[in-house]
């Protein structure tokens, strides 16, 4: 393709693009506005499934120390699994070094990166909701929250 072709294509094709866009957006707003309500809804169920579980696991102490247990041992499988699945991508590039193109040498390690962060964005979530529930037994219950912001306001130590 000449230096021509390729200036007046990357001319002409934004101009379109443009107008599909400006065209679609009123679509997409329509469809935000209904799925926001939708949100809250779905977010005020999860709060409640949460407040449940808080309320539940603060009476039963033994099944709450399972529970801390048993997405503990989930979360190290988690990294595992990303470390392993990161690995293989490394692998992949160090052995497909000059015998593929860069195309193919990155398509053959796309399903490694993939797991990867599919390992790595499951083990986030699961900390992440561990960690709420926990930091909510201990308000519930009064314990220290040991290395948490609340603390300083309580006048806990933090050794």
């Amino acid at each position: 393709m000449s230096e021509d072709s390729k200036f007046w294509l990357s001319i002409l094709v934004p101009i379109p693009l443009g107008v599909a866009i400006n065209l679609v957006t009123p679509w997409f707003r329509r469809q935000l506005g209904q799925s926001n309500a939708k949100f809250k809804e779905r977010q005020l169920r999860k709060e409640k499934v949460e407040a449940a579980a808080t309320e539940f696991f603060a009476s039963n102490h033994s099944v709450f120390a399972l529970y801390l247990i048993r997405h503990a041992t989930a979360t190290v499988i988690g990294l595992i699994g990303f470390i392993f699945s990161y690995a293989g991508a490394m692998f992949v590039v160090v052995a497909a070094r000059e015998e593929l193109g860069d195309v193919p040498r990155y398509l053959a390690q796309l399903p490694f990166q993939l797991i990867s962060l599919f390992f790595l964005t499951v083990t986030f979530f699961r900390v992440r909701r561990m960690s709420r529930i926990w930091v909510a037994v201990r308000r519930r219950e009064g314990w220290p929250l040991l290395h948490h912001k609340q603390d300083a306001k309580v006048g806990v130590s933090k050794e």
